[in-house]
């Protein structure tokens, strides 16, 4: 008896610390090739295929590396080599009409393909760099960022 309530007890603490996690998601990881990592918290994760990004993740890429990265809402967001990019905000809660999708660009090169977000409300996703801000008005676009 005091097992299953242990057991109980267990399940019921951890059950909806994973489901907060689940919910945080806004993305996963795709095709990583050479050294890539998800700075998380104060904490470096070596980047993995099907990996979940969360809101205000940086993403790091060495030399000769790259990653994809899928959104919920399908926007797909490639890193190039030596790329430096926080995930700033992102919202997609299209019951409720809420659109955002914003990332920082520190150094590096990134292509982007609109999912819902930029089809839905173009208005609500950005990319900044150091020296611009850049809004979707189509469906793509690259940028490459020198390191200052």
């Amino acid at each position: 008896m005091t097992r299953k309530i242990f057991f109980l007890l267990a399940v019921s603490l951890i059950l909806p610390a994973m489901s907060a996690v689940a919910d945080d998601t806004i993305g996963e990881l795709r095709k990583v090739a050479g050294m890539a990592f998800v700075e998380r918290n104060g904490e470096r994760i070596v980047a993995k295929d099907g990996f979940a990004v969360m809101q205000n993740d940086v993403i790091k890429t060495e030399k000769d590396s790259s990653l994809g990265i899928i959104f919920q809402d399908n926007t797909r967001l490639s890193i190039g080599p030596e790329t430096e990019l926080i995930l700033s905000r992102y919202i997609f809660e299209p019951a409720q009409n809420r659109f955002e999708f914003l990332a920082r660009i520190i150094k590096g090169t990134a292509a982007y393909i609109s999912g819902s977000i930029g089809k839905l409300a173009p208005q609500s996703v950005a990319i900044e760099t150091p020296t611009a801000t850049i809004g979707i008005r189509g469906t793509s676009f690259c940028a490459k960022v020198k390191d200052s």
